[in-house]
């Protein structure tokens, strides 16, 4: 069979398509080199289908046509790519429990002068100044001024902790929002992954959206991701019988997302002490007397990581923070007016109470005041007086000092209060507090240092997790990013076989015209 005399221009020209092809894919590169979620792609170029040679005895072979771009390749590593998400997960889970710590130490400020523990130092030593001269009005004074402090300074704490809280609470429901919004989005391009794929199309850019939500919900929850044959993916949370499905799984087709999680499994605790927790993730339970409902089957005991975890621990940090105070103030404030009650004022009368509930608030089961989130406050007697301060008792009469001597000995004295350690996941949490004693000063020590314990610990697994995702990223962009100089290189390699194409054409063109000028 002959050959066509323009065989050779249909080889130039795919020689010039080929290298144009790959030109606009360098170009896509380029243009997409900080598009979140691109993968580099690349023109695999192969032999165009070679011509047959004459049936001859000695046949000299095929005769090749030139070039052609076969497929345009996603570069991306799925091993390297599920590692980053770990790892990224990891880091989200410790970055979001550690901002909350440092909220909780912020507000804590200890050591410093307006500190729980100095304004409860500063109530005893003017009882200890009162103790030296228990008639000196001036000296009472100071007793009733350095009580207004302990209580201004443990509502302020107790206020700036429930706006952590509900704060918390917010960020966990619009995250948890988000996760149902990604899955969604990953439910409809998996359905146009799967059509195009069907007929055999590579469709990148569909891939690269939809990876930009799978790394969103992997940083919000740890998620599991499995590829289906189709190019379809199944999301869920957790394993086993327990998983949430997110997209597709037990949920139905991979075109189908999980709509509202099902609140039923996120319901952490069913007794949430605030009005201002999440209904996706109630807090913790921690009320002032100490009971709370256990968890069971919830998200929190699904999740493994992400920061929709880190900021679960956190806010369960914030609870057990409250639950320690509401176990101290109910403790101190018992002690002191019970001491007080047991002394003589002025008018030769026993003592009034120092703290009352304030104006506003209800009490627990305990007796307790409470605020509207269930935390214990507390309140200066408005209607005390300097007379009505008890620092004599019925041993050394009105005008004595046995009970101020007294009340200085409750700061030596050891009581016994519900603490919660800080220690562990949320799901670990009890349903009571672990009896605990010791001094006033020794519990709020051991309330700080619980925290700050804690603040390491998660800062030592922040760091660890920063330096992986950190490492993981780099290997996972060493195949997936856009290397610039690499691209320049390959536009000047493509440049070449372009002009090298375009030059042959016209060597060529010459040949024809020639041979049409002589057989003319």
């Amino acid at each position: 069979m002959p050959i066509s005399t323009f065989l050779g221009l249909n080889i130039g020209v795919n020689a010039l398509e080929t290298a144009t092809q790959t030109e606009n894919v360098i170009a896509n590169n380029i243009a997409n080199a900080n598009t979140p979620g691109y993968a580099v792609e690349n023109a695999l170029i192969q032999e165009s289908s070679p011509f047959p040679a004459d049936n001859e005895s000695l046949p000299v072979g095929q005769l090749g046509q030139g070039s052609q771009v076969s497929q345009i390749q996603r570069q991306t590593n799925p091993y390297l790519v599920q590692q980053d998400r770990a790892n990224q997960a990891d880091l989200q889970m410790y970055q979001s429990h550690q901002t909350v710590l440092t909220q909780i130490q912020g507000i804590l400020n200890e050591p410093s002068s307006d500190s729980l523990q100095n304004s409860v130092d500063q109530f005893f030593q003017a009882w200890q100044t009162l103790s030296t001269d228990p008639t000196n009005t001036a000296a009472r004074q100071a007793v009733i001024e350095q009580a207004k402090t302990v209580a201004q300074t443990f509502q302020t704490v107790t206020q700036q902790l429930e706006d952590v809280q509900s704060g918390l609470a917010g960020t966990i429901e619009g995250q948890v929002n988000q996760l149902i919004t990604d899955a969604q989005n990953v439910a409809q391009l998996n359905a146009q992954i799967a059509m195009q794929t069907a007929i055999g199309q590579s469709p990148n850019t569909l891939l690269d959206q939809r990876s930009v939500y799978l790394d969103d919900m992997s940083k919000l929850a740890g998620v599991n991701i499995q590829y289906q044959e189709n190019g379809t993916v199944t999301v869920s949370i957790g394993s086993g019988s327990n998983a949430v499905p997110l997209v597709g799984g037990a949920n139905g087709s991979e075109y189908n997302a999980n709509q509202d999680l099902q609140p039923s499994q996120l319901q952490s605790y069913q007794n949430a002490p605030s009005g201002g927790t999440s209904s996706y993730l109630p807090s913790s339970g921690y009320t002032s007397s100490g009971n709370a409902s256990p968890a069971s089957n919830n998200l929190i005991t699904l999740l493994q990581s992400g920061s929709i975890l880190g900021n679960a621990q956190g806010l369960d940090d914030v609870n057990k923070t409250l639950a320690n105070l509401n176990s101290f103030l109910d403790t101190f404030a018992t002690a002191v007016n019970n001491q007080q009650s047991s002394g003589l004022d002025l008018n030769n009368s026993a003592g009034p109470s120092i703290f009352v509930a304030p104006a506003g608030a209800t009490t627990d089961s305990s007796g307790q005041p409470v605020d509207s989130q269930g935390n214990v406050v507390l309140d200066v007697n408005p209607s005390l007086t300097t007379n009505d301060i008890a620092a004599g008792s019925s041993s050394d009469g009105a005008d004595g000092n046995s009970n101020a001597n007294a009340m200085v000995a409750l700061s030596t004295s050891t009581n016994t209060y519900s603490s919660w350690t800080y220690a562990g996941v949320v799901s670990d949490a009890t349903q009571s507090g672990t009896a605990s004693s010791g001094t006033f000063d020794q519990t709020l020590a051991a309330l700080v240092s619980g925290v700050g314990v804690e603040a390491q610990g998660v800062q030592a697994g922040y760091n660890t997790a920063n330096a992986l995702a950190e490492q993981s990223s780099n290997l996972r962009q060493s195949v997936s990013g856009v290397d610039m100089n690499a691209q320049a290189a390959e536009m000047v390699q493509f440049q070449n076989s372009y002009n090298a194409a375009a030059k042959y054409i016209s060597i060529f063109n010459q040949m024809l015209q020639t041979l049409i000028q002589n057989v003319g």
